[in-house]
Order: structure tokens, then C-alpha cells, then sequence
């Protein structure tokens, strides 16, 4: 075992997981380029994170350097991109607190993303992002959607597909009763039903969360924010909260000295282990913290332990920013409320490119100063560059 994986296990013996309920989040962002500062904030802001968010017109290519798209907390999103035209696509990003597995997912429907949701304390469960574009044939999408859950309604798991659909619920017509007809006749139901798209004219609900789950403790919420035309949407679901430790939140270990004393480490550890006849104890209990202990001994004896400052969020969101997010958040809400007032308007609109300035401005700001203090240091230099890309570079852990 090597000395990362060994801390690992350490930390993960002493973190308990705690009952709670977790969030699946889906908004339809229209250019995750132009738009994931927003996403950054919009997360940032949240009483505690999504445990999945799913990501609907991303707009991205296979050439898209998906990189620069990491979210503080979540692994590297997985990507679904149209092939032939622009527009579409559909991301997941998975907390990096829990393991996923991507499913292979034989259907007609070429704009989806099928995972298993892997939590290590909880049971597994499915969730499926989709986008379904709104010059599709309607008859078409929905008899493929009914094979697609006809196919995954044999699996015993909690199921969630959250997406664009572009069918409104709200507007009670043919093509909207075969497609819930769809769902219910699957075991599937619709959980949400407040507009998600509020135009001038128009206020819609064409983006779903569908799921298969009865639980009572699940409840909707639709966040009436506008940084796209679309509003959030997220299902919280019941699951323990799980306190991950790792590199980012922990104090990393780095040794005193060359090889030599990593030999001196693992002979301490292994005499230290066979005195203490743990495999000879009766209680369980017992037997795990004197391991602990042993081994944080040991780690103490050969290691400077240095507590990792790095917040778990986008250092230049500024407290400028979120005052500005909450004003732009109010006017929208005026605005919607007056739909026939111009002012109201003009105010929103003025405010939300604000906050879209701003945003800019701090980051450009940022970074520069990051770089600027990072002059003299090549060290420096490259560890602001991979923070930039997105990328953790290993230079604490000696090899």
C-alpha cells in the first residue's frame, strides 16, 4: 500500500457518515462555455451542494477543452456531444465524494448520459441526463422514451432522469398525454410542475425530473434565478451525507527525508503492528482504533503534516458578486411579476450584464495577481497554470 493510499484509510476509518438527505440539480445551461462562471457561482451559493448535476445544451464539441470545465468538489464531467451540428449536448458531474459507473444505454435517444451513482455508505441509484431538442419529432422521441424506460424499469434501484424535454406539461394536448402516459405506465411519474422557461409571452415546464422513487421525503425545488432562460431545478433524495477527507480538505503528508526513512516508517509500522496482537482482540471496535493509532503514530514520527488552505470553491467569486447575483435575482423576480413594465426590464437586463462584468473582471484580476506573485517561482507558476486547467498536481506526496 502506498503512503497516499495508506492516509486514505486512515481518514476514511475516522469519518462517519451522517443521515441526511442529498440533491440531484439539473439546469439547462445554453453554452456551458459562456456560461460556466455562472454555473461556479450559482453552486457556490447553495446551501450544500448537488450530489449529481446534470447539465442540459452545453453546446460543446469533441474539440472542447472540457478542462477548463471542472467544478471545485466534482470529478471531470462526462460529456455526451452532438456529432453533426452545434447546439445540444448534455454533461453529468459526479461529487468527487462517491464513485459512478457509466451504463451503456441501448436506445434511439442520442442525446443522454445513463449512470450508477456509486455512495459508500448508501444504496446505488440511477441517474439519466437527457436533452431532447425542440424541432425533434415529437411521436418519435416519445415512443423511444417509453422503450427507454420500459428497459430500465426491471432495475430495483432509486432512478432519476433529469433534462430538457421540450414538451410542456402545462399545456394539456395529445403529444403531452402520450408522453406521461409513458411514464406512468412505466412506474415513472413527473415530479415537478412549476414553469422552468418564463418568457414575455410564455411560461412553460418542458424541463423534468422523472423518477421511479415513492419516498416521501423527496421534495422539488425550482430556483428562479436568470442566468440562462431556464430555470434550475433540483430533487433532493434521502442518503447519508459523506464526509470525504482527501487531499483538498485534510492536512497532506510529505516526509522528512529520502527513501531511507520510508524504510524506517514501514519497519516501525510492521513491529509496531505485530506487538500489538490487534488480530487477537475479540472487540471489533477496539481492534480499528488501535490500528489508527498505531498508524498515525507512525505517520508522526516520519512526516510534517501541513493543513492545505485551499478552499472548496472559485476563489475570485467575491462577496461584490454574490450581492450583485441576489440584486439581479430580485429584479428578474419585479420583472417577471411586470411583465408589461419596461423599466422593470431594462433594470434586469442591466443588472444581469453586471454581474456577467463583474464575474470577468475578478477572475482577470484574480489570476493576474496569482501569476504576479508567482513571478520568481517556476513552482509557483505551474501550480497556478494547472489550477487554471483544472488539473491536482501530486509534487505534495514524495515518490
Amino acid at each position: 500500500m502506498n503512503i497516499c493510499n495508506l492516509m486514505s484509510v486512515v481518514n476514511s476509518a475516522t469519518s462517519k457518515p451522517e443521515d441526511g438527505m442529498s440533491s440531484i440539480l439539473h439546469v439547462n445551461i445554453r453554452s456551458l462555455n459562456c456560461n460556466f462562471d455562472h454555473l461556479c457561482t450559482f453552486v457556490a451559493q447553495l446551501d450544500s451542494k448537488p450530489i449529481v448535476i446534470v447539465v442540459s445544451e452545453t453546446w460543446l464539441s469533441d474539440d472542447s477543452p472540457v478542462s477548463l470545465l471542472r467544478l471545485d468538489g466534482y470529478h471531470s464531467p462526462i460529456c455526451q456531444n452532438r456529432d453533426s451540428k452545434r447546439g445540444g449536448g448534455v454533461a453529468i458531474y459526479v461529487s468527487s465524494m462517491i464513485n459512478y459507473r457509466i451504463e451503456n444505454t441501448f436506445t434511439q435517444l442520442s442525446e443522454i448520459i445513463h449512470i450508477t451513482c456509486i455512495p459508500k455508505h448508501s444504496r446505488d441509484f440511477t441517474v439519466i441526463g437527457m436533452y431532447n431538442p425542440p424541432s425533434s419529432n415529437k411521436d418519435e422521441f416519445i415512443c423511444a422514451f417509453d422503450n427507454l424506460l420500459e428497459s430500465i424499469s426491471v432495475d430495483k434501484k432509486s432512478i432519476y432522469l433529469l433534462g430538457d424535454f421540450n414538451i410542456d406539461i402545462l399545456d394539456i394536448n395529445r403529444t403531452t398525454t402520450n408522453y406521461t402516459n409513458a411514464i406512468t405506465s412505466n412506474g415513472f411519474q413527473i415530479l415537478n410542475d412549476e414553469p422552468t422557461r418564463v418568457c414575455d409571452t410564455t411560461e412553460t415546464c418542458i424541463d423534468h425530473i422523472i423518477s421511479n422513487s415513492e419516498d416521501p421525503s423527496q421534495t422539488v425545488t425550482t430556483y428562479k434565478t436568470s442566468f440562462t432562460d431556464h430555470y434550475p431545478i433540483s430533487i433532493s433524495i434521502p442518503t447519508k451525507k459523506i464526509t470525504a477527507i482527501s487531499t483538498e480538505n485534510f492536512p497532506y503528508m510529505k516526509f522528512l527525508h529520502d527513501s531511507t526513512e520510508k524504510c524506517k516508517f514501514l519497519f516501525l509500522l510492521s513491529h509496531n503492528l505485530n506487538k500489538s496482537e490487534i488480530l487477537n482482540m475479540n472487540n471489533c471496535d477496539e481492534a480499528c482504533d488501535r490500528l489508527i493509532s498505531i498508524i498515525r503514530e507512525c505517520i508522526s514520527r516520519f512526516t510534517i503534516l501541513r493543513r492545505n488552505t485551499s478552499k472548496d470553491q472559485k476563489q475570485w467569486i467575491t462577496n461584490e458578486i454574490k450581492n450583485a447575483i441576489t440584486k439581479r435575482d430580485q429584479l428578474f423576480k419585479a420583472y417577471r411579476d411586470r411583465k408589461e413594465s419596461l423599466d422593470c426590464k431594462r433594470a434586469w437586463i442591466k443588472q444581469r450584464n453586471r454581474v456577467t462584468t463583474l464575474i470577468r473582471k475578478s477572475k482577470k484580476h484574480y489570476y493576474a495577481d496569482k501569476f504576479d506573485l508567482a513571478m520568481e517561482s517556476k513552482e509557483k507558476t505551474f501550480d497556478t497554470i494547472n489550477t487554471i486547467l483544472g488539473k491536482k498536481p501530486d509534487r505534495y506526496f514524495s515518490r
